[in-house]
């Protein structure tokens, strides 16, 4: 498309782009469409109807296998001795095993949650945002993770580190 940045789609989460072209003299239309999740779908059909059709289609497989989508959790270990003196309690954020964030335990022994935030404005790639949100046990703090996946993942670019 005329649209694509070096070959590339550069359609927005949640977004469509398509273009009419002819090819031996036929009406086409090419169309993108990038979910929520980050997935793109790309098809060729000789109506805009059409491409719709199979991108709901689409949409309807990827919709069920991201239902199993949530976020999961990995603790610290707890420290003992002197090393407990100043540790803060926590644990690590995965989505589909790519660490993207964390939650500890703040100084008045709230929990608090932190994502690492894709950003072309930091030194590395990302940086690490606090939710607002805090809560009184890590229990609650994890349930509302996983009852918000979506939200968050639809709202947030987020920021993976591989191999973690």
């Amino acid at each position: 498309m005329k649209s694509d940045v070096n070959g590339c789609s550069n359609c927005q989460a949640g977004t469509e782009n398509y273009e009419r072209f002819r090819a031996m003299g036929k009406l086409r239309y090419q169309y993108d469409y990038r979910s929520l999740s980050g997935e793109l779908f790309s098809c060729i059909a000789d109506t805009l109807e059409k491409c719709r059709e199979q991108k709901d289609k689409w949409l309807q497989k990827d919709y069920r296998r991201n239902l199993r989508m949530k976020f999961t959790f990995k603790k610290y270990p707890m420290e003992t001795g002197l090393a407990a003196v100043g540790h803060r309690y926590g644990g690590e954020i995965k989505l589909k095993g790519k660490l993207c964030g964390f939650y500890q335990e703040n100084s008045i022994h709230q929990f608090e949650i932190w994502f690492h935030i894709k950003s072309e404005k930091a030194v590395g790639s990302f940086l690490n945002r606090r939710l607002t949100a805090k809560f009184e046990t890590e229990k609650t703090c994890r349930e509302w993770l996983i009852e918000n996946t979506d939200a968050i993942i639809a709202k947030v670019k987020l920021h993976f580190i591989e191999g973690e």
